[in-house]
């Protein structure tokens, strides 16, 4: 940043993740819109909501993923609102790994805006990195859900029902119990598994397509824009969903 200019503190962050610069716009837009109305960042419509998008989108996809990026109003009017956004693609945590630091060891309070809860929540930490962010005077925003956890908020009871509703990273491990889960005759194999020695095994992908079959289902999300996260037809998803619920924990 110039020496010679007068910025406010950053008070928002942001971080986007996702498998394609359309995709980061997409969630970009929505985390922006949110922040305009819902943590004081009004200037994000100066010039408009559109061109702050077009610029931010920009600057995470000239930088690094894992990096975090900055940007600010147009200097009208000395002191400068800025928002910092950390990004990661869908492979990597760096972003998050540094955003989580920053966030939580600072002593001044943040609103942090993701559009999904599995943005944060995954099996392996379920929803212990909320937990400790606003265990760290962080607000968490969910843009999509419109939903806030404030600050020294118990992720317990409602909130953890809530938070499970939105994102199927907290089930249980699944069990397949039988040599008929796994078994596979031929042919493409379902959205999520790859197939070894004659048997259906989950990719490394399989915890998100779950979560965002469960968005579907759960009316958090449409057909068309799952399809598009994870890259595959509307129909894939239409016969994950209607012929095999039980694969992805939906039954």
């Amino acid at each position: 940043m110039a020496p010679d200019k007068d910025y406010k503190t950053i008070t928002t962050i942001i971080y986007v993740t996702g498998d394609s610069p359309t995709e980061r716009k997409d969630d970009l837009r929505a985390c922006l819109s949110h922040a305009t109305n819902h943590t004081g960042e009004t200037w994000l419509t100066e010039p408009s909501l559109t061109k702050n998008t077009d610029n931010a989108a920009q600057a995470i996809e000239n930088e690094t993923p894992g990096n975090s990026v900055t940007i600010e109003e147009v200097d009208w009017h000395a002191p400068i609102n800025q928002l910092l956004i950390c990004h990661d693609k869908t492979t990597t945590k760096n972003g998050l790994n540094g955003m989580m630091q920053g966030a939580t060891k600072s002593n001044q309070p943040y609103s942090l805006i993701v559009v999904h809860p599995d943005e944060l929540i995954d099996r392996a930490h379920g929803a212990d990195r909320i937990q400790q962010l606003v265990g760290s005077a962080v607000d968490v925003h969910l843009a999509e859900a419109g939903m806030i956890i404030t600050s020294d908020t118990a992720i317990e009871g409602a909130t953890k029902r809530a938070l499970t509703t939105l994102s199927d990273a907290m089930h249980p491990s699944h069990d397949h119990d039988s040599d008929a889960t796994y078994a596979w005759s031929g042919g493409r194999p379902p959205l999520g598994f790859d197939v070894k020695d004659g048997r259906l095994v989950e990719t490394d992908e399989y915890d998100r397509i779950c979560t965002v079959l469960q968005q579907v289902r759960d009316s958090e999300t449409s057909k068309r824009r799952a399809a598009k996260r994870l890259g595959c037809s509307r129909g894939t998803i239409i016969n994950a969903l209607e012929d095999r619920p039980s694969m992805y924990g939906l039954a």
